[in-house]
């Protein structure tokens, strides 16, 4: 049975020291992210990653002595992603920053190398698992509790909208709460 893992804090320690010998920028992505950003727990059986640049991330990982890894290649001979399984039986994924977006995920990373709530979602959208979805629920539910006190009531939104003078004649023009609009003959 592959171990579970509910906690980056635990579950990164030798991806950090080896992203930072290598003065690699870096970000937490995937599933370890999800955990982070989510309003319920959940746990992953891996941890995914992306990195600036390769740099000497092979050596590296051969000390790390994981139980496997290797460097996929793509077409154009970038390497993209380095895959693995540490010794306690954790797989990993590591992408290299290639397409602005992922470089956009490392500049909105937090303090914790955590990628942004948005990011998340991204990524999410492009696998679109059940687990995915779930974590798109969650981490939109926890955005939103989060922020909602300091958003405008919908009547005061309603109010600002409406008062404005280039809003009026469409304002004027809506039939009232709770009534239907007359059908098209």
């Amino acid at each position: 049975m592959k171990p579970v893992y509910d906690d980056p804090a635990r579950s990164i320690p030798s991806f950090k020291e080896i992203y930072e010998a290598e003065s690699l920028d870096w970000a937490v992505i995937g599933g370890l992210a999800a955990i982070e950003r989510r309003s319920e727990g959940r746990d992953t059986v891996d941890a995914d990653f992306v990195i600036s640049e390769i740099g000497n991330l092979q050596e590296r990982l051969t000390s790390m002595n994981p139980r496997w890894f290797q460097i996929c290649r793509e077409p154009d001979g970038n390497p993209y992603p380095v895959q693995g399984e540490t010794r306690d039986g954790m797989h990993f994924d590591i992408y290299v920053a290639g397409i602005d977006f992922e470089k956009a995920v490392l500049d909105t990373k937090d303090e914790n190398h955590i990628a942004s709530a948005e990011a998340i979602i991204v990524y999410e959208l492009m696998a679109m698992r059940p687990v995915d979805v779930d974590d798109i629920r969650s981490i939109l539910a926890d955005c939103y509790s989060n922020s909602v006190k300091d958003r405008p009531t919908t009547p005061q939104l309603t109010t600002s909208l409406t008062d404005r003078p280039e809003h009026q004649h469409h304002h004027d023009r809506l039939p009232p709460v709770g009534t239907r609009s007359p059908r098209r003959r």
